[in-house]
């Protein structure tokens, strides 16, 4: 078999909700780390009853430095946003003897989905770059 040149690539995009407020932590050299988790969901429909079928995914997110900040700034429970990231599996052994594993994403960028009343300014509408002018016919 010839060699094979494949790439190595490990990217996520996933949007999806947080299913609890976001926890934040600090490394012992101070870097601040945010873990949270999404519910993602996917609608499809079953092949053999024709009836639309939802399957939700739960994913654990940790962020780190300046990121992670502000994800535990701005961010709650039910806060839908859309991540990039990469996927990391971790694995250790508990005090009783236990393997546990766990793959999580750690996100790269975190877009804020919802768009938050308190941030727009006073007297700015809240339709985004809408400005309703009366009486200006415009020519289009």
């Amino acid at each position: 078999m010839a060699d094979l040149r494949i790439p190595r690539v490990n990217y996520v995009l996933i949007s999806g909700r947080l299913t609890d407020d976001p926890q934040m932590n600090f490394t012992t050299k101070g870097t601040p780390v945010t873990k949270f988790r999404i519910a993602s969901s996917r609608v499809y429909k079953d092949t053999v009853t024709g009836a639309w079928k939802e399957d939700t995914l739960y994913i654990d997110i940790k962020t780190f430095g300046e990121l992670a900040e502000r994800c535990h700034k701005n961010l709650s429970k039910g806060s839908p946003v859309l991540l990039e990231g990469r996927l990391n599996y971790r694995s250790w052994e508990t005090q009783d003897g236990q393997k546990k594993n766990l793959i999580e994403i750690i996100g790269l960028r975190v877009q804020f989905l919802e768009k938050r009343t308190e941030d727009i300014p006073e007297g700015i509408p809240e339709e985004e770059g809408i400005i309703e002018e009366e009486g200006e016919d415009l020519p289009f």
